[in-house]
This record gives structure tokens, C-alpha cells and sequence, in this order.
């Protein structure tokens, strides 16, 4: 059978930095790698064509009112490029709105990393606050006043009914209340000699009073001691649902690159959890890096966003981070894309659950393919033999 020839024929390529699909240098004119660059490559040596590449700067498109698109898909649709080399997805809404794509060739699973599960110093002041939260501690902190109020109204109340019997014991003023409650708070022993002379409604407060400094010691002692043994984490974000609990406390910052896939994914979703994520998401111009230098630094320039750069400043930032809590950033995009990051710039730059191959940190699962114009419609079969 004889070769289909296209010796002639220059193919107009589209090309966007998404590593591992496709790398391009900073300048933005070398393709430096990547397995779809490689798959365009052995069919322009069967085929025999030349290309010429149109470098599209992250902006894929988007799909305007009238049903055309924009960025590098409206190039494909008015036929000024022939094909793309982006890591597209297949997706319902581009192929109902005149985007061809070839046979697929990677199913990819889409899902987010976040930076490492950080440490807590044990040795910073706030040690001693750490075991109660501050709804714990304000609620402790009302009780006492309210033990206090009632300490008074003892007090006005011995001292105008039985003030002889007050200066007869000359301990009483150390067993009211207020005085009970601090010593049995603090562990310390006390002898209360009017017991049986108290009220039944006195007895009933300071009983539950007891009973709930009993469960308030046992908890604070033991959170206090695993505290001072064990350095503590801030739990890792490793499934969708405590993704969008934390998104919902306002605890984390999404960020997804701007006119992607997953961006209008999750704008158009019916589902309630990725509804939640995806008010909490920022979409972001991520053209150069390969994690948004948003989550990786404080404070960042353009000059961050080369490979080597990246990595040696992440690593700076990451040691002054960790001395100190700082918000959890979470980045959505493919696991391939992120495991590439990972890859760059070294073990514990980042979290990605997903390695584990655990599907609840799955949002979509999606098939990658290369996008054509109109006008190469009579070259698809061939390219798809």
C-alpha cells in the first residue's frame, strides 16, 4: 500500500506551554519537549510535511455569545492554524461548537495539589491556647464571670441574713464560689466546711461545675502533653469533600489558570461540592510557570516563572513559610501537569493526594486529544489510521 505523501503540504501548528504534553523555553521560541510535540513529530516524518509554529500564550479561547470563539480555538474554527499542540481536552461543549479533535491518545484525571501539610511550632506562646478552640475559651471565660456575679450576691446575701456566723468562721470568705471554682479549675485542693448548710441550687451549680472542670482538665492535659511531645501538622486537604469544607471557612485560596477546561467546568457544574469550590477559586494567567508563583511565594515577579529560578526561590520561601502558619493555597489542574511540577521542583514542594491513585481527590475525568480546523478534515483519516 502506498504512503500517503504530504511532501508540499506546511501545516500551521498552534502550540501552548502545558508540560509534559508540550515544553517551550522562557522566550517562548524553542519547543523544548513534550509527548504530544513527539506523537506531531513522528507523523510529520511518516507523512512528510513541514509545519510552521504559532506560539498562542496560554489563551486558549473562549466561547463568545454568538457561538464563535476566540484565542486559539477561534484560529482553529477560521482555519489559521490546522491543528494545536496544547494538552486540549475533549469536552461536549467545544465539540457542539465546531471544534474537531483526532482519535484521543491520554485519559487524564483532573484534580488539585495543595503545599505541604505545614508544621506547627510546639515552643510558640500560644501553646497553652491551642488545646481549646476560641469558642471553648470564651465560653470558660463567661462561666467565671458568671460564677463571680453569683460569688457576689452570695456574699451581699451572708452578709445582711447571717453576719454573725460569718465572723465566726473566719474561712468562709474563702469558700464561697468564685473561690471554689478557681482552686478546682486549677487543680488544687479545698475544703468546703458549710456543705450541708448550702442550697440545693448552689449544690447543682457547683456539681456540673465539677463534672465539666473534670472533662476540661482531662482534655486540656492531654492535648497539652501531645502538643509539647509531638510536633503538630495542620491536617492535609487529601479528598473533594475536605476541599470545599475548608473553601466553605474561608481556610483556602483555589487558584485554576484562566479560559482552561476545569475553569468553565466548574462554572457550569450542577453539583453542589464543586459548586462551593468554585466560589472559592481564582483563575489566574499562569503562561511560564508551572505552579502559580500565587501559592509558591509572598511576594513574586514575572523573572520567577523560569523552571531553575522557581526552584531555588521556592525553596527559600518555603523555609521562612514554615516557621510560621500561613494560608493554604490549592492548585487545580491535571495530574499529569502536577506531577510534572512535582518532578521539577523536588520532593515536599508540594501535595498532590492524587499519587495515592485514591479517586476522591478525582473532579473530572477527561480525554486529551489534538484539535483540528475545518480546513484538515481530508487529512484526519490518514492521521488516524
Amino acid at each position: 500500500m502506498q504512503r500517503f505523501s504530504l511532501t508540499n503540504k506546511t501545516f500551521t501548528i498552534g502550540i501552548n506551554q502545558y508540560p509534559p504534553f508540550i515544553r517551550i523555553d522562557v522566550d517562548g521560541s524553542t519547543i523544548l519537549g513534550g509527548f504530544e510535540i513527539k506523537i506531531l513529530y513522528l507523523l510529520r516524518d511518516y507523512f512528510n510535511f513541514s509545519t510552521k509554529f504559532i506560539n498562542t500564550h496560554d489563551n486558549y479561547g473562549k466561547l463568545l455569545t454568538n457561538g464563535t470563539w476566540t484565542g486559539m480555538f477561534g484560529n482553529l474554527t477560521t482555519n489559521q492554524m490546522d491543528l494545536s499542540i496544547s494538552g486540549a481536552v475533549i469536552s461536549d461543549d467545544r465539540i457542539r461548537n465546531n471544534i474537531s479533535f483526532l482519535h484521543p491518545h491520554w485519559q487524564e484525571q483532573y484534580t488539585f495539589a495543595t503545599l505541604p501539610p505545614r508544621m506547627v511550632r510546639s515552643h510558640n506562646i500560644d501553646i497553652f491556647l491551642r488545646p481549646f478552640e476560641m469558642n471553648v475559651w470564651l465560653a470558660l471565660f463567661i462561666m467565671l464571670i458568671l460564677l463571680n456575679l453569683i460569688n457576689i450576691f452570695v456574699s451581699l446575701y451572708f452578709r445582711k441574713n447571717n453576719i454573725q456566723q460569718i465572723k465566726q468562721d473566719h474561712h468562709h470568705k474563702h469558700h464561697l464560689p468564685w473561690s471554689f471554682s478557681i482552686r478546682l479549675l486549677l487543680n488544687q485542693s479545698y475544703h468546703w466546711s458549710y456543705w450541708n448548710r448550702m442550697a440545693i441550687s448552689m449544690k447543682f451549680i457547683l456539681i456540673t461545675w465539677s463534672f465539666a472542670i473534670l472533662i476540661l482538665n482531662q482534655h486540656y492535659v492531654s492535648f497539652l502533653f501531645a502538643f509539647i511531645s509531638l510536633s503538630p501538622t495542620i491536617p492535609a486537604i487529601d479528598s473533594i469533600e475536605k476541599l470545599e469544607k475548608e473553601c466553605l471557612k474561608k481556610n483556602v485560596e483555589i487558584f485554576a489558570d484562566s479560559g482552561s477546561f476545569m475553569s468553565s467546568a466548574l462554572k457550569r457544574t450542577k453539583d453542589p461540592i464543586m459548586k462551593n469550590i468554585h466560589r472559592c477559586l481564582t483563575a489566574i494567567s499562569n503562561e511560564r510557570g508551572i505552579i502559580p508563583p500565587q501559592m509558591l511565594y509572598d511576594d513574586y515577579t514575572s523573572n520567577y516563572n523560569e523552571l531553575n529560578q522557581q526552584k531555588q526561590e521556592h525553596q527559600k520561601v518555603m523555609k521562612r513559610r514554615s516557621k510560621k502558619r500561613w494560608k493554604q493555597y490549592v492548585y487545580i489542574n491535571s495530574k499529569s501537569r502536577l506531577t510534572y511540577a512535582l518532578l521539577i521542583l523536588g520532593p515536599g514542594s508540594i501535595y498532590i493526594p492524587a499519587l495515592n491513585d485514591d479517586f476522591r481527590t478525582t473532579l473530572l475525568l477527561t480525554h486529551v486529544a489534538i484539535p483540528t480546523s475545518p480546513s484538515f478534515r481530508p487529512y484526519r483519516h490518514s492521521f488516524e489510521r
